[in-house]
């Protein structure tokens, strides 16, 4: 950018570097939770196990500039295709709830976010009529 030289070629090399580098940082780290999970005995070190595994990967990848996502991704493939293997029941019921429970405080914090935003939104509103913003959209 600062040369004013742009190359594709160098270009598509770095975006090919960064997306195999994600790939296979995700892939490893995601070995290697499989490889921890086999030697975990309690079904909440296992949950909060996949719990941290993403966030660490997204690190990690990003720490060796490389694609965090889709390190993530990779890491989560690979941990899905030894799901079945690893899991406990009681794991999966206990995973259950702690990803509904997430689901239920994200959701909340959209809507507390937007309740916020919106009571900004509505006070601008008040400079604007109706009649005027009809004629605007004509013009």
């Amino acid at each position: 950018m600062l040369t004013g030289a742009f190359s594709l070629w160098q270009a598509s090399l770095e975006f090919v570097a960064v997306a195999v580098g994600g790939v296979a940082i995700g892939f490893l780290m995601g070995r290697l939770f499989v490889f921890i999970h086999r030697f975990l005995g309690d079904a909440f070190i296992e949950v909060l196990t996949t719990l941290l595994v993403p966030y660490v990967a997204y690190i990690f990848a990003e720490s060796l500039h490389v694609s965090g996502v889709l390190a993530v991704v990779a890491a989560g493939l690979v941990r899905g295709r030894y799901s079945p293997e690893i899991v406990s029941a009681e794991m999966r019921i206990i995973a259950r709830s702690v990803w509904n429970l997430l689901v239920f405080l994200l959701s909340t914090l959209i809507f507390i976010l937007i309740g916020v935003q919106l009571s900004g939104i509505v006070a601008r509103l008040t400079d604007y009529t109706v009649g005027s913003s009809f004629s605007t959209a004509r013009s």
